[in-house]
């Protein structure tokens, strides 16, 4: 396996962190320092340090009510942070192949599943930013900036943020007292596809190894191509956790217009790199979300020590 060098930002959010330590267990060279997006100076000196051969963008305010709260900063982040990676990857280190983190929040509401073919028409702030930082990154790969565009649907562990659907579950379920819990949820009656952080490790893994066989742009879905009911899942991991229980409806934590049904389809990034998710059946899901996050093939400990590069009123509203 050839070593590459890859630079992540947002290297201390959920998925940069464990992307990171993935990547740098299969023994390749991986830096994720703390400069801010709107550091120019230190994003220059960082990026200008060595001929990159990727560059992981995962820096974001990604937290759905925090860009509803706060349009503006949501835009700066993810649309003009995005802007200033693609320029400075171009500038600095152009035989670098850009690695952007978009979402499956992009599509037009269908039962699906979606495909890459499927017509976009974001609903939320997070999503419309993550379309028109998508729409920088293509016009950075026509003007020769090799670039993925990757849009990744939910994956998950328990150590997430407990402000996302299943690590709440769990963090609820962790503080039961005498095996009994009441749950406080939202809208249980639908599907969702939910992937594990270890099959996104992989794939981020498997991305790297296939890239000299990939074009100069690409765009492919993340996920995990099941459609899991919510509330088998609730149900599953209380099982699981041997807690008794019950289910309170808070109206506060249902979305207007929830769709029933969002599904995704892999098979374009499975022909272009060879990977399948691992995860596939609820129970299998479930026990990688309450198990150890495991470095993809690692022969030795890896550091923690990754940074996020986000605006610091941003970055506790949670990095993806």
């Amino acid at each position: 396996m050839t070593k590459r060098s890859i630079f992540i930002t947002g290297g201390s959010g959920f998925v940069g962190r464990h992307v990171a330590a993935a990547l740098e267990a299969r023994g390749h060279l991986v830096s994720a320092p703390d400069v801010r997006l709107d550091d120019i100076e230190g994003l220059t000196s960082q990026l200008s340090s060595r001929n990159w051969d990727f560059i992981f963008h995962f820096a974001a305010v990604s937290s759905f009510a925090f860009c509803e709260q706060n349009p503006d900063l949501a835009f700066e982040t993810n649309v003009n942070g995005t802007r200033t990676i693609c320029e400075l990857a171009s500038e600095l280190t152009p035989a670098a192949r850009l690695i952007f983190a978009s979402t499956g929040q992009v599509y037009k509401i269908s039962e699906g599943p979606l495909t890459e073919e499927s017509p976009v028409e974001p609903r939320t702030v997070y999503a419309k930013t993550k379309l028109e930082a998508e729409k920088i990154v293509a016009l950075s790969a026509e003007r020769g900036l090799k670039s993925i565009i990757l849009r990744i649907f939910n994956h998950t562990h328990h150590t997430q943020s407990p402000s996302f659907f299943l690590p709440g579950i769990f963090d609820q379920l962790k503080k039961a007292e005498d095996r009994q819990a009441s749950l406080m949820v939202g809208n249980l009656e639908i599907e969702r596809d939910l992937g594990a952080i270890s099959d996104l490790q992989r794939a981020m893994a498997s991305l790297v190894d296939s890239s000299n066989t990939l074009h100069q742009y690409e765009l492919f879905n993340l996920c995990s191509g099941h459609a899991r009911s919510l509330k088998t899942l609730v149900k599953r991991l209380s099982q699981k956790m041997g807690v008794d229980a019950t289910l309170e409806i808070d109206p506060a934590r249902f979305r207007p217009d929830e769709p029933k049904r969002l599904v995704g389809s892999y098979e374009k990034f499975s022909l272009a790199t060879g990977w399948q998710p691992v995860s596939g059946t609820d129970d299998q899901f479930l026990d990688s979300f309450l198990g150890p996050v495991t470095p993809v093939e690692s022969p030795r400990q890896t550091s923690e020590n990754f940074g996020v590069i986000a605006p610091p009123s941003a970055q506790k509203k949670e990095a993806p």
